[in-house]
């Protein structure tokens, strides 16, 4: 759902890294985070194994935390925190596309 529509998606992690190259993504902190990046969960070994589209930035009110909607394998399309999920919390990383214009 990230980087195609709602009703298919890429899970080759070597096919996203290649989008974000190609599309000039950039890490940014999760505590900068703004509607429209996007969050990727690693595993342990590197691959990515969910991704999602940031809908809100982080508040006091979440807990330091943005909300995410993402879809959740075959199932449904889910609004969470970036930190209540099934995948690993231990490697999480944001990006957003970079206007070259921008520093």
């Amino acid at each position: 759902m990230t980087f195609a529509s709602r009703r298919t998606g890429i899970f080759d992690s070597q096919e996203i890294h290649q989008i974000l190259k190609d599309d000039k993504y950039k890490l940014i902190a999760l505590d900068e985070v703004l509607p429209g990046d996007i969050i990727l969960y690693f595993s342990d070994d590197g691959d990515i194994e969910h991704s999602g589209l940031v809908i809100t930035a982080p508040t006091k009110s979440l807990f330091g935390f943005p909300m995410i909607v993402s879809k959740w394998g075959a199932g449904h399309e889910f609004i969470h925190s970036a930190v209540i999920h099934e995948y690993s919390k231990s490697n999480i990383r944001c990006y957003r596309v970079w206007d070259e214009d921008e520093s």
